[in-house]
């Protein structure tokens, strides 16, 4: 786990470099939702994947991104801001989504540590991308851009004080995973 804040700044981002070992997603989630209500954290925004393959017909084709959010956080800012994201909006997660698996059989990230915020009463919401594992760089790139502008980060105005659009650069360690893009993205 990784924790940067800015100086000042009342916002902090934690980044889970690697899933919770096998048979241990529950209480990872469990300790780490217990430490951050205990650490006063008001509202939680976790960015995460979905698996493309499980797309319903009705979700190959568009945003690929969706926002999640426990019922009793339907009016949570996180899930405002998350819905307001990307251009035209990004659409809640489809209720079908958990005719397969419900919320509490699913063990892959995010939802063991949602789960847990959920039931330790601290206010979450998901940014979601349907991916495969692969060079998805582009898939980074959109989540990327639509969690900054649901934070309210937006690169310095230009010339005409528009705020810009962020560029974001991939990590130099992912340049030899997923066969190596093309090398000026590193």
């Amino acid at each position: 786990m990784e924790l940067y804040q800015a100086a000042g700044s009342n916002v902090a981002v934690v980044q889970q470099r690697a899933a919770a070992a096998p048979g241990t997603q529950d209480a990872f989630g469990q300790s780490f939702a217990a430490f951050l209500k205990q650490s006063g954290v008001k509202e939680v925004f976790v960015l995460g994947s979905i698996e493309a393959g499980i797309r319903r017909d009705s979700q190959l084709v568009g945003l690929q991104l969706r926002c999640w959010a426990p019922e009793s956080d339907a009016n949570a800012g996180a899930l405002q801001s998350c819905k307001g994201s990307a251009p035209g909006g990004v659409p809640r997660l489809e209720a079908d989504f958990w005719q397969d698996r419900a919320l509490p059989q699913r063990q892959l990230p995010p939802w063991p540590l949602l789960r847990a915020l959920q039931q330790q009463g601290v206010p979450c919401a998901a940014l979601l991308s349907f991916t495969t594992e692969a060079d998805n760089l582009g898939d980074a790139f959109q989540l990327a851009s639509a969690a900054a502008a649901a934070a309210g980060l937006q690169a310095g105005g230009g010339s005409s004080g528009a705020a810009a659009q962020p560029q974001w650069q991939a990590p130099s360690s992912w340049q030899y995973l997923g066969g190596g893009a093309a090398g000026a993205v590193y």
